[in-house]
C-alpha cells in the first residue's frame, strides 16, 4: 500500500508492487544531492565551464532527505559517475600535467593538445568507455577553450554524443553540456544558416529532456534552470516549437513546486498528529484531489474519521486487481458527489472512472460487480469531461510535438516510480505446483500496476530450461498484459529448476528492476548466488524475490540474500 513517510520524505508507490526499493521511490526532496548524481560532469555552455554543471538543492524549512540505506545505495549504483575514480586518476596522470601547461601557453596550445587528446580516444579499444569518455569531453571543453572554428567544435561534439549513451542523470547532463556548448560557441562564432539552426535546436531538445528527467524526480531548482537554458536557445533559434514546449514544461514545474509547498505542511500535520481526523482528511482529500493519488490516500482516509473517505480505505482491502479497482472506483462515487466545487467534482470523476474501467476492461463475465461498476460509471464519465487537463501530460505532449525524447512519462500523479524494463522470472518446476495459481495472481497484478511508458517481460522457467513471453520487453499497456495472461495460461509446473540460464536472459536487456518468484528450491543455491553477483557486479538492476511455500530455512536465507546483494527487498507471499 501505498505510504507517506515523514522520516525521509517520500512516497512508495503501490501503482507497481515490487518492494521498498530504490527504484520504488520518488522522493519529494531527492536524497541524493544533483552534484553527487552528476559526478564528472565537465561544464561547456555559457554559465557552466570549469563549474560544477548542477546547483545545490534547496531543502524546505524542517525537512531533510533522508533514505533507507539499502534505497541510498541502490539509487547511488544507479546514478553511477560520469567517469570512474581510476579512468579520471589515468587521465590526470598522463595528461593533468599537459593540460595545466596548455592552459599557461594559451590558445594554440590548448587547439594542439584538443587534438591529441581526440587521436587518443579514438585509438583506445571499445572497452575503455569511460577514458575514452573523458579524453572525448576534455578535448572538446579544450578546444572551445582554445577558440577553435565551429566546425571543428561540431565534429567534437559529435564524437562526445556517440559515447554518452543511457539515462542516468551524469550522462544526460553531459550530453546537455555538449549540446549547449556547441550552440553557444555558434552563437559567439556568428554562425548563421541551418547549422546554427540545428545547433541551437539539439541544444533546447536536449535542455527539454533534461528538464523533464528532473521534474519528474523532482529536482525542481534544476529543473528550472535546464529549463532557462532551453528558453534562451529557442529563442536564438527563434524556434517556435521549442518555445511552446518550454512554457509548458515551465507551467508544469511551477505547478509542481506548488503543489510540493502546499504537501509539506498538510503530511507534517498528518506525521505529528497521526491519530487526528481532520490532519488525515485533509491529507487524503489533497492526495486523491491534486495528485490524483488513490493509494496515496488509503492510508489517511483510514483514520479521517469522515465516513466517504473511510469507505474509499475499506474499498482498498478487497482482493484481486481487477475487484479492488471497481470497489475503489465504487467507493469516489459518494465523494463526487459530496465535493465542494465543480473542479474537485470533475477530478474526482474523473479518478473514479480510471478505475472503473480499469475493472471493465479485465471483466469478462457479467455479475454483480460488473452491474455495480457499469452504473457508476454512468453517473461519473460526463462530470470526468470538466476535469483541468493535468499540465504535466501537457508538457511531455508538448515537448514531444516539438522532437525531444520525453525520458520518463509524466502521468498525472506527481509521484512516478522510475523503473522503466521489469523482468519477471517465474519459477514453474515440479515443487511450485500447489503456489502456481497465486504465483500467476502476483504477477498478473503486479503487471496490472505498471504504467503504460514502462516494458516488461517474463521469463518461465522448468525442465532445467526457460522459456519468454517476448523476445524483447513489451509495452505495459492493455496489449502487453493481455499477452502476459496468455502467455501464463497455460503453464503447468513440472520438473527441475535450473535458474542461471533464465537469470542471464533476465539481466541480458539490462532491466532496472528484475523479480524473482519461487520457493527457493533450486538444485544448485551456491551457482545461483554466484551468478546473479556475477551479471550485477555494477549493481545497476534491483533484485527483488518473492518466496513462496513453506519458508524453508536455507531457501528463504538464499532469496534474502540475493535481494540484499542487489539492492532490492525480500518479501514472503502468503497464499
Amino acid at each position: 500500500m501505498a505510504r507517506i513517510t515523514l522520516g525521509f520524505i517520500c512516497v512508495v508507490c503501490a501503482t507497481v508492487s515490487l518492494g521498498v526499493a530504490a527504484q520504488d521511490v520518488v522522493f519529494l526532496f531527492p536524497p541524493v544531492p544533483w552534484e553527487e548524481a552528476t559526478r564528472g560532469v565537465v561544464g561547456l555552455s555559457v554559465g557552466t565551464e570549469d563549474a560544477p554543471a548542477a546547483e545545490k538543492l534547496v531543502m524546505a524549512p524542517g525537512f531533510a532527505a533522508r533514505a533507507e540505506p539499502a534505497v541510498l545505495t541502490s539509487l547511488r549504483a544507479r546514478y553511477s559517475p560520469l567517469v570512474g575514480e581510476a579512468a579520471a586518476g589515468e587521465y590526470d596522470r598522463r595528461f593533468g600535467a599537459d593540460e595545466r601547461q596548455a592552459v599557461a601557453r594559451g590558445p594554440k596550445s590548448l587547439r594542439a593538445l584538443a587534438g591529441r587528446l581526440r587521436e587518443e580516444a579514438i585509438a583506445l579499444p571499445a572497452d575503455r568507455l569511460e577514458l575514452r569518455r573523458i579524453l572525448t569531453v576534455r578535448s572538446f571543453a579544450l578546444a572551445r577553450r582554445g577558440g577553435a572554428p565551429f566546425a571543428i567544435l561540431h565534429e567534437l561534439g559529435q564524437d562526445a554524443r556517440r559515447l554518452l549513451t543511457g539515462e542516468t542523470p551524469a550522462v544526460l547532463a553531459q550530453r546537455t553540456e555538449v549540446d549547449s556548448g556547441l550552440a553557444d560557441a555558434a552563437l559567439a562564432e556568428g554562425v548563421a544558416g541551418p547549422a546554427a539552426t540545428q545547433a541551437l535546436a539539439a541544444a533546447a531538445r536536449a535542455n527539454v529532456e533534461l528538464a523533464l528527467w528532473q521534474f519528474n524526480r523532482n529536482y525542481l531548482e534544476q529543473a528550472a534552470s535546464a529549463l532557462a537554458r532551453a528558453e534562451r536557445h529557442a529563442k536564438a533559434g527563434r524556434l517556435e516549437d521549442l518555445t511552446r514546449a518550454c512554457t509548458a514544461v515551465r507551467t508544469a514545474l511551477d505547478a509542481r513546486r506548488a503543489l510540493r509547498d502546499r504537501w509539506v505542511p498538510l503530511a507534517k500535520a498528518a506525521a505529528e498528529r497521526p491519530e487526528d481526523p481532520a490532519a488525515n482528511a485533509a491529507l487524503a482529500r489533497f492526495l486523491l484531489i491534486e495528485f490524483r493519488d488513490v493509494e496515496g490516500a488509503v492510508g489517511p482516509a483510514a483514520k479521517s474519521g469522515d465516513v466517504n473517505l473511510e469507505a474509499l480505505a475499506r474499498a482498498a482491502q478487497t482482493g484481486g486487481a481487477a475487484e479492488r479497482a471497481a470497489a475503489l472506483g465504487v467507493a469516489i462515487v459518494p465523494l463526487v458527489d459530496a465535493a465542494r466545487d465543480a473542479r474537485e467534482r470533475a477530478v474526482l470523476a474523473k479518478v473514479a472512472a480510471g478505475q472503473l474501467e480499469r475493472y471493465l476492461r479485465a471483466s469478462s463475465l457479467p455479475d454483480l460487480t460488473q452491474t455495480r461498476a457499469r452504473f457508476a460509471l454512468s453517473r461519473v464519465e460526463g462530470l470526468a469531461t470538466g476535469a483541468p487537463p493535468d499540465v504535466a501530460a501537457v508538457a511531455a505532449e508538448a515537448a514531444g510535438d516539438a522532437g525531444a525524447a520525453v525520458p520518463l512519462a509524466v502521468g498525472p500523479v506527481v509521484l512516478d516510480p522510475p523503473e522503466r524494463v521489469i523482468v519477471f522470472v517465474v519459477d514453474a518446476s515440479g515443487s511450485m505446483t500447489r503456489h502456481m495459481p497465486g504465483m500467476v495472481e502476483t504477477v498478473t497484478r503486479m503487471a496490472d500496476g505498471l504504467k503504460r511508458w514502462q516494458r516488461f517481460n517474463c521469463l518461465v522457467l522448468h525442465d532445467d530450461a526457460h522459456r519468454a513471453m517476448s523476445a524483447d520487453a513489451v509495452a505495459a499497456d492493455d496489449a502487453g498484459k493481455a499477452a502476459l495472461a496468455r502467455f501464463l495460461g497455460p503453464i503447468a509446473p513440472r520438473g527441475a529448476s535450473d535458474a542461471v540460464p533464465a537469470l542471464r536472459a533476465a539481466f541480458a536487456g539490462g532491466p532496472e528492476v528484475i523479480q524473482i518468484l519461487t520457493d527457493g528450491d533450486f538444485p544448485d543455491r551456491p551457482a545461483v548466488e554466484a551468478e546473479v553477483r556475477r551479471l550485477n557486479a555494477a549493481r545497476r538492476t534491483a533484485v527483488n524475490t518473492l518466496g513462496f511455500g513453506d519458508r524453508e530455512a536455507q531457501h528463504e536465507a538464499l532469496l534474502k540474500r540475493l535481494a540484499a546483494e542487489a539492492g532490492g527487498t525480500y518479501r514472503h507471499v502468503a497464499e
